[in-house]
């Protein structure tokens, strides 16, 4: 259980339960991607947030977070994905819907771009790193920050 200081809206004055996650890891070679499991009731929402540039954890590394329903046949759907936030080279997924009971996977990569915004016609101007010499930036450690949140 947390403080709950939201004022106004569905949850507010209501317990709120949180269950969170740290994990410390690293991206040893550029490709390489990681992946955590775990299991989770429909209706919670997860939130999760890649540090490793922004906020440096040992040598810098650009990070790419996908979010993925596990089918019972063992595919995966994607559910949710970020590369960058919007302040900055770090990933960040914000309530992410579970809309399935099940097993999910998390997908840490760091992926040979990064965007500087977009062109007109809406298309992502993206900045290869290995093109131009930034390849470093595609391995180095990272803090994973996960929670999940019940609630409406």
């Amino acid at each position: 259980n947390i403080p709950n200081t939201i004022l106004e809206g569905d949850n507010a004055g209501k317990e709120l339960r949180v269950k969170a996650s740290i994990i410390a890891g690293a991206i040893d070679v550029a490709g390489e991607a990681d992946y955590y499991r775990f299991n989770a009731k429909a209706g919670l929402t997860l939130s999760a947030e890649f540090n490793g540039f922004d906020v440096a954890v040992g040598d810098s590394v650009i990070g790419a977070l996908r979010l993925f329903y596990v089918e019972r046949d063992g595919s995966l759907s994607l559910v949710s994905q970020n590369f960058q936030n919007f302040e900055g080279f770090d990933a960040f997924l914000i309530d992410a819907p579970l809309e399935k009971s099940g097993d999910y996977v998390i997908e840490v990569s760091a992926p040979n771009f990064v965007s500087f915004g977009y062109n007109e016609d809406g298309s992502p101007i993206l900045f290869p790193l290995d093109e131009t010499g930034n390849g470093a930036l595609r391995s180095g450690d990272y803090n994973l920050t996960m929670y999940i949140v019940a609630g409406k």
